[in-house]
């Protein structure tokens, strides 16, 4: 396994002038120009990830990254950790909403053990895992920081392992809301009640109890903003550093990452700041948000990383979901542009 800085070194900025020259060959097309709308803008930053003006669209990946949550002793989840080795499972077997999506859309998934705290016993799924679950970062750090780096440096790999023209994220891990959360809050600088969301439907009781978890979290480690790996190791889940790994390795393949739901949105805000300097606008360049989910405090996260959805899923827990309604409604048009 190769160090993070190796990686973050091969990362290059986009061309100038590629999408206007997109542009242009959309608005030859037999359309009122900018009739597609989100579209054209989707086509717009394919071609500007792939560096090139004929941008491809038919090889389709998702990674579902699933890890547990130390902090789910916390009482912060309407579900124990256990259901994470069954949603695993599911996943494998072909059973969830992502798989069925993922059929009608000619997109492969991969479901990636980063840190599940219980046994998976049964194949079809890629084991990397960091640890069984994270601490609980209400008493302490979640991870250490070697722990931190090997999750994103894990998600780099795997996806430098496989051919793909688009990735797209996903996650699995009861609890990781609320870690989700901690990530989010230190980042944007906002407080807890104003990113933390209900998860699987906590009640009220529930709900305010996640808020007290994430706001003690944060003042117990005091996770440094200006360091992404340090908030990663303090507050965060193996999961989100795998997506992190894989946002940063899409940009390294001069590939397009689309980002689906909340946890992911995490993953990718780690991911931001981790980029060399000369090159940290690659956020746009080589990455999407595929909609805003019903977790209404996603949007809290999105305006605070500039970053607008491509479309409206109004999905609540997604797991990659929005990602392949977005392109399997817009792979018609795609295309067009050659």
């Amino acid at each position: 396994m190769k160090s993070l800085e190796h990686y973050l070194a091969m990362i290059r900025p986009v061309p100038g002038g590629l999408s206007g020259e997109v542009q242009r060959r959309l608005d030859l097309q037999t359309k009122p120009q900018g009739s597609l709308g989100t579209l054209e803008r989707l086509v717009r930053a394919l071609a500007a990830a792939q560096w090139t003006a004929e941008p491809a669209c038919e090889k389709k990946i998702i990674f579902t990254m699933a890890a547990d949550h130390g902090v789910a002793e916390e009482g912060v989840s309407a579900y124990p950790p256990s259901v994470t080795a069954q949603m695993v499972a599911n996943f494998v077997r072909g059973g969830a909403a992502v798989n069925v999506l993922a059929k009608h859309a000619g997109c492969s998934v991969v479901v990636v053990d980063m840190g599940v705290a219980g046994d998976l016993n049964f194949a079809g799924y890629v084991d990397a895992k960091v640890a069984r679950g994270t601490a609980n970062f209400a008493k302490g750090p979640a991870m250490s920081r070697e722990q931190a780096q090997k999750a994103i440096v894990t998600g780099i790999e795997l996806a430098l392992d496989h051919d793909f023209d688009l990735v797209g994220t996903g996650d699995m891990g009861i609890a990781n809301t609320t870690s989700s959360a901690a990530v989010g809050s230190v980042l944007t600088g906002r407080d807890a009640a104003e990113i933390a969301g209900r998860g699987t439907g906590i009640d009220d009781a529930a709900f305010a109890r996640k808020v007290e978890v994430v706001r003690r979290g944060i003042a117990l480690n005091k996770p440094d903003p200006k360091d992404p790996l340090d908030v990663l190791a303090k507050v965060g889940g193996f999961e989100i550093g795998g997506i992190a790994g894989l946002v940063l390795a899409a940009a390294i393949k001069r590939k397009l990452a689309v980002v689906d739901g909340f946890i992911s949105t995490a993953g990718a805000m780690i991911a931001a700041p981790a980029a060399p300097v000369p090159v940290r606008k690659w956020r746009r360049e080589y990455r999407e948000t595929s909609g805003m989910s019903t977790f209404r405090r996603r949007g809290v996260v999105i305006a605070a990383s500039s970053e607008p959805p491509a479309s409206t899923t109004g999905g609540g827990v997604q797991a990659a979901s929005g990602f392949l309604m977005l392109f399997q409604r817009a792979g018609s048009h795609l295309m067009p542009v050659k």
